[in-house]
């Protein structure tokens, strides 16, 4: 399982289950004159964590101060579990310092100590076994290197990893087991969600993440104002994967407005129907149109009135209706999406039905 570890200022995040990896800085001369033993651990964590499976877990001084060096004595003061333990010796030299490391296979130094009679205590039984635990213990054996400055200190660590750790950590599949990915283009505060398990929030465009388990991956992301997006991703061992993703505005489904939309104009239309054939049907007279030079005298003029209710023209009013819901039915249906809400539709109908209810008043009656 995923868990998050690290959100760094460089939005990187780290999620890897690491092991601890016992360090032990050895200074016998006292202060040193170009190494820090805070840019030293600093730098090592740094390489540890991006290329191993380890986590660097810096040991307190006060712990082996007394231990004067002797490997058995460092195991037994670390007292970790840890598989393996690193030990960085620094002297001051006459131009700088002079550093060494040596990695120790803590496992395999417990089996000889534990092997070791409990009842040979003694001064010659102890550096026997001193012996016996640097010969078949240690991983990395000591070469030293002359520290000017800060760059040195680079160079050296640079030089441990590469020429030194790496072989054995591999063999020990602990290089570079991870996979990583870089994200691009999330707005900050995105939450990042990897095979289910939270890990952390975009605080930049873009995000690194690392420490991910090699193999598909499922990704998902979530930021509000904005619809969420699931995908799955094959992740390469030892390979960084960049992803540019964009997170569409979210926008409210309102598919629910436009059925009802729909079906309200498709129920208008029915009514208005109805009601403009009512209201033909029911009219007071017919249309005469006359032919002669006299009209106020003419026996035959006469005035077609449409049949009112309460001194509503039920005809107009039909077909006003009818109009009026045709475009609400007709607009949710053709046009826009169930993103939109049909405004457009709901106004134009009404303005359209209004518009044929005065037409049909206006024109009532008028002589050609």
């Amino acid at each position: 399982m995923l868990t998050a570890l690290l959100l760094t200022a460089t939005a990187a995040i780290n999620v890897a289950e690491t092991r601890p990896l016992p360090v032990v800085l050895l200074a016998p001369s006292g202060a040193l004159s170009a190494i820090e033993a805070s840019a030293l651990f600093r730098g090592l964590s740094e390489r540890i964590e991006q290329n191993t499976a380890l986590k660097i877990d810096p040991q307190e001084p006060e712990r082996i101060a007394e231990c004067g060096g002797e490997l058995v004595c460092l195991i037994e003061r670390t007292g970790s579990a840890s598989p393996l333990l690193l030990i960085i010796s620094a002297v001051k030299a006459k131009n700088g310092d002079r550093v060494s490391a040596t990695l120790v296979d803590a496992d395999v130094a417990r089996e000889e100590m534990r092997k070791s009679s409990p009842g040979r205590t003694g001064r010659s039984d102890r550096e026997a076994l001193e012996t016996l635990v640097s010969e078949r213990a240690t991983l990395v054996r000591p070469q030293w290197a002359e520290v000017k400055d800060a760059r040195g200190l680079e160079t050296f660590l640079d030089a441990l990893m590469r020429e030194h750790l790496e072989a054995v950590l591999r063999a020990r599949d602990a290089w570079v087991p991870h996979a990583k990915l870089r994200l691009l283009r999330l707005p900050a505060g995105t939450a990042i969600t990897i095979d289910g398990a939270h890990i952390g929030f975009a605080e930049a465009e873009e995000t690194q993440i690392i420490g991910i388990k090699p193999g598909k991956r499922a990704i998902a992301l979530e930021h509000p104002g904005h619809d969420p997006l699931s995908l799955e991703v094959e992740l390469l061992r030892g390979q960084e994967t960049e992803l540019s993703l964009v997170l569409a505005e979210h926008r409210e489904d309102v598919s629910g407005l436009r059925t009802a939309l729909l079906w309200t104009g498709v129920g208008a239309s029915a009514i208005g129907t109805a009601v403009a054939a009512y209201g033909a049907a029911h009219a007071g007279g017919s249309r005469v149109v006359c032919l002669t030079d006299d009209p106020a005298g003419s026996q035959c003029a006469g005035r077609s009135e449409f049949y009112s209710a309460g001194g509503v023209a039920l005809a107009p009013l039909g077909y006003s209706i009818l109009s009026a819901g045709a475009v609400w039915s007709l607009g949710a249906l053709l046009f826009g999406d169930d993103h939109q809400v049909p405004w457009l539709e709901l106004i134009l109908g009404t303005g359209i039905g209004l518009a044929v209810y005065t037409t049909s008043i206006l024109l009532d009656g008028e002589t050609p």
